[in-house]
């Protein structure tokens, strides 16, 4: 089996171990992958396990190592230029910085995401928003506002949130 294969076949066996909820075993095989990646060369796979590290922190309540893991996703990810990628990365990373008590950062990582949603136009950008809504704590019209001015300011014109 070549490298890369091999490089893969153990991201995907974290990936299985971690849809099974099998935490450990998760990290056990991605604890491996970032090396294999780094020797393949493969910079959007390192990327990609960081984020799933910090995903299977998160879920572990692990929270110092989640947001250790975004934060080398969100670099990672940076130096190929994925903007999709950091939009998830920042999306996930909100997660565990309201866990952690950090809820303005948390609302600093969705503005973040929700401008590459934007940019973009992402299907998910639906998502970004409610996070916001539900992290600023605010009436519909105060929120309406205020994505009004975020959209302003990332220059581009008013958006209005969906309804769910």
């Amino acid at each position: 089996m070549s490298e890369a294969c091999r490089t893969e076949f153990v991201f995907e066996r974290g990936n299985y171990a971690q849809r099974q909820y099998e935490m450990t075993a998760a990290l056990d095989a991605c604890n491996h992958a970032p090396a294999l990646f780094q020797q393949v060369g493969d910079r959007p796979g390192e990327a990609n396990t960081r984020r799933s590290f910090g995903q299977l922190h998160h879920a572990r309540k692990e929270y110092a190592e989640a947001g250790a893991a975004f934060e080398a996703a969100i670099a990672g990810h940076a130096n190929i230029a994925d903007h999709y990628s950091i939009t998830l990365d920042l999306y996930y990373f909100s997660f565990t910085q309201e866990a952690m008590g950090q809820a303005a950062k948390a609302v600093q990582s969705l503005e973040r995401a929700l401008h590459t949603c934007w940019q973009l136009a992402l299907p998910w950008t639906n998502l970004v928003v409610q996070c916001l809504f539900m992290l600023k704590d605010m009436s519909e019209d105060d929120f309406q506002k205020y994505l009004a001015t975020l959209a302003q300011s990332r220059g581009r014109n008013s958006m209005k949130r969906e309804a769910i």
